[in-house]
C-alpha cells in the first residue's frame, strides 16, 4: 500500500520520512555530457534488472506531463526529474514504498518514503536496493571523495534525509524561524513545504545532506534526535495553547471542518490552510472522528495532477478542479 494510505509512527506530527541515495555509473559520463543513447542503455540495464525484482517501469517519454507530475506529488520522483528531456524512467515498487529514478541528474537515484517517523527503516530499505544495483553495476566512487555526483556538493555518501513535519503550535507561538536558524548550525534545513506559504499550512520540510564529514548513520541519528526534540517541543506548546486558547482553537478547528465538509469550490491552497486547522484540532483532541491518516491521504489526493488523473473526465479549468476537489474532500470526510 502507498505510504500516504498507511498509518505511521508519530504521524500526528511527522507526515513522512524520506531517504534518497544518488549514484552514477563508472562507465557513463555525467548528466551534463551523457547522450540519449547512453541514458537509454542505463534504463534498459538497470530497469530490466529491477523489473525482475518486483518493480514496475514507467517510461516518462510514454506518459503525459500530468502523469509525470503526479509521481512527483506523491514523492516517488522529483519535479526536476519529471521535466527532463533526455530518456528517463521511474522504477516503482509501491507496496515497499521504493522508487528508483533512472536517467536524471544522476544516473540512479534511489528513494524510499515511509509514513511517520521512520528514517532508519527508510534508509535500510534504500541501502538494500543500493546493494542490489551495486552487485550488477560499478558505481563512480573515489576513495577520497566518496560517491561521485554531477553536483560536487553531493559527493561523499550522496545521501539526503527528509521529514515532513506538522508544527501548528510552534507556528502559533512564532518559534519556527528561530528554530530554523538554530538547526542551520547543525547542517539541518527547516523550511515551509511550499515556497511562498510562510508556514501558513504549518507544514515544514526538515532535511539534511550527508557529506564526507559525517557518516550515514551519524546523519540519521542527528535527524531522528532532532525530529524527536521538535516533536516534544510541539506537544508541550500544544498543551499550553489548549489551556490558554481552548475556545479560539476549538472554533478554528470546527469552522475549518465545516467549510471543508460543505464547500462547493475548494482550491488546493484553501484546502491546505483549512486542513491545518482541522489537523491541529485532531492533535488537540477537539476533533476525534478524523484521523491523521485520512488527512495524510488527502494531502496527496487533492494535488492538481494526482486529482486530475483520478477524475472520470478531464479537468481543464481551475474551477473544474476546485469543484472536483471539494466533492472529493466532502466524500472523504463523510459529509
Amino acid at each position: 500500500m502507498a505510504w500516504y494510505n498507511t498509518p505511521g509512527y508519530e504521524n500526528d506530527t511527522v507526515i513522512f520520512s524520506r531517504i534518497t541515495l544518488s549514484r552514477n555509473l563508472e562507465k557513463y559520463p555525467f548528466f551534463q555530457r551523457i547522450s540519449p543513447k547512453q541514458a537509454a542503455e542505463i534504463i534498459a540495464n538497470i530497469g530490466g534488472m529491477l523489473e525482475g525484482n518486483g518493480f514496475s517501469m514507467i517510461n516518462f517519454s510514454d506518459i503525459s506531463p500530468t502523469a509525470a507530475a503526479s509521481y512527483a506529488e506523491k514523492y516517488y520522483a522529483t519535479r526536476e526529474f519529471a521535466s527532463i528531456s533526455l530518456p528517463h524512467a521511474l522504477l516503482l515498487n509501491e507496496p515497499c514504498n521504493l522508487s528508483v529514478m533512472l536517467g536524471g541528474r544522476d544516473h540512479v537515484q534511489i528513494c524510499c518514503t515511509l509514513p511517520g517517523l521512520s528514517l532508519q527503516d527508510a534508509a535500510a530499505n534504500a541501502f538494500k536496493m543500493d546493494d542490489l544495483i551495486d552487485d550488477k553495476e560499478t558505481y563512480a566512487f573515489d576513495a577520497g571523495l566518496g560517491y561521485l555526483c554531477s553536483d560536487p556538493l553531493e559527493c561523499g555518501t550522496a545521501m539526503r534525509a527528509y521529514t515532513l513535519l506538522f508544527l501548528p503550535a510552534l507556528t502559533l507561538h512564532e518559534q519556527v524561524e528561530p528554530l530554523s536558524v538554530k538547526l542551520s548550525g547543525l547542517g539541518i534545513s527547516l523550511r515551509p513545504m511550499m515556497s511562498g506559504t510562510q508556514g501558513q499550512n504549518c507544514l515544514y520540510m526538515m532535511s539534511c545532506r550527508s557529506s564526507l564529514r559525517i557518516s550515514e548513520q551519524e546523519m540519521l541519528e542527528r535527524m531522528e534526535d532532532t525530529a524527536r526534540q521538535i516533536l516534544e517541543s510541539e506537544r508541550k506548546l500544544c498543551e499550553k495553547a489548549k489551556s490558554e486558547r481552548a475556545a479560539y482553537l476549538t472554533d478554528r478547528a470546527m469552522r475549518a471542518r465545516a467549510i471543508l465538509s460543505g464547500a462547493h469550490l475548494l482550491s488546493a491552497d484553501e484546502f491546505l490552510h483549512l486542513s491545518a486547522d482541522v489537523r491541529f484540532g485532531v492533535s488537540l483532541g477537539i476533533l476525534q472522528d478524523i484521523s491523521p491518516d485520512l488527512l495524510n491521504t488527502l494531502l496527496v489526493e487533492i494535488m492538481p495532477c494526482t486529482m486530475t488523473l483520478c477524475a472520470e473526465q478531464p479537468l481543464r479549468t481551475a474551477q473544474e478542479r476546485d469543484l472536483f476537489r471539494a466533492a472529493l474532500v466532502k466524500q472523504r470526510l463523510g459529509a
